[in-house]
């Protein structure tokens, strides 16, 4: 939790707007509603073997309500847009018909209703009885 900011429903605070702390609170949330992540921490030093340049912050997957999200974070600074290469893949994933999403922390409230998924009565109507053989 980061000091001085009032605690949601969810108890998830609005995190600051320093991108490393934001996406810090994103993985947490995205952890505690049932989020599996993937994202290569420090990447730029790291040399992100792998990881083709531009490519999202976060790539979430959530295992029983079968949704993948590829997810950008940016600060709330005007000056914080998505570089040609992440500009690049974020159109690449969208003409494929993956979720993508460029979030700040200024839509927290928006990132929080995503993170819980759709409501209890939209996933009692999922078809759930092929997930158990991916759990194998």
């Amino acid at each position: 939790m980061i000091k001085g900011q009032s605690k949601k429903e969810s108890g998830f605070s609005k995190p600051s707007v320093l991108e490393r702390e934001f996406q810090a609170t994103v993985i947490e949330m995205a952890k505690a509603f049932g989020w599996e992540c993937f994202y290569i921490p420090d990447s730029a030093k790291a040399g992100a073997v792998g990881r083709p340049k531009g490519w999202p912050d976060l790539t979430l997957c959530h295992p029983v309500m079968r949704i993948l999200i590829f997810a950008e974070l940016k600060s709330d600074s005007r000056d914080s847009q998505p570089s040609t290469d992440q500009e690049k893949w974020l159109t690449i994933l969208v003409n494929c018909g993956e979720n993508v999403q460029l979030w700040r922390p200024a839509m927290w409230d928006h990132i929080e209703k995503v993170l819980q998924g759709p409501a209890e009565r939209t996933l009692l109507a999922l078809d759930r009885s092929d997930v158990g053989r991916w759990m194998r």
